[in-house]
């Protein structure tokens, strides 16, 4: 374990903080933020005894509750999909679709009737383009929701398999490593 010295406030209160918060602010319980000074000017102070050390320090509660890269890709991974998901799922349901021959009226099965005596190098009507726009519109659209669901699943499972957990505290070891036993303690 880093050693760790007594930082003063000007309520009275003396603070333990750790070399790797030199030139950082920290808050201290009355509120006030106290600067800790550079490594050099550290290293002056009182050092903390090995009992007190177990305490906890001023500003771990905000290291506690910050986020670390997994957390935050998991949100985005998360978001994504969320976002992705429904709008494809809409949008392949609001897709344009062809009117079935069975349920068009004799004047709609004529008109096509005479669109298609014309042959395959006729040019479209007005309602044909306007479907074929549609129908291309949402394809396109479908296509941005389908790769936004894919990005946030590769964003879930990337920040996860990737990314390793931060532990809380510098004293406190990492869930997938069990502690070190010490040599020159007895084990019952």
């Amino acid at each position: 374990m880093t050693q760790h010295y007594l930082l003063p406030c000007s309520c009275g209160q003396r603070l333990a903080v750790a070399p790797r918060q030199a030139g950082e602010s920290i808050t201290c319980p009355c509120g006030t933020a106290v600067e800790v000074p550079p490594l050099n000017r550290l290293k002056t102070l009182e050092p903390v005894a090995q009992e007190a050390e177990l305490q906890p320090k001023a500003g771990d509660a905000r290291r506690q509750s910050a986020w670390g890269g997994r957390q935050a890709g998991l949100f985005f991974g998360v978001v994504l999909l969320c976002v992705g998901v429904p709008w494809a799922a809409w949008l392949e349901w609001s897709k344009p679709r062809l009117v079935p021959v069975e349920s068009m009226s004799p004047l709609q099965t004529w008109g096509m009737w005479q669109e298609l005596r014309t042959g395959a190098d006729r040019y479209p009507s007005p309602q044909a383009r306007a479907y074929a726009e549609a129908l291309s519109q949402n394809r396109n659209w479908l296509f941005v929701a389908v790769t936004l669901t894919i990005a946030g699943l590769l964003a879930c499972v990337g920040s996860y398999a990737v990314l390793k957990p931060t532990a809380r505290s510098e004293g406190e070891a990492s869930y997938r490593f069990p502690p070190a036993r010490s040599p020159l303690k007895k084990v019952p």
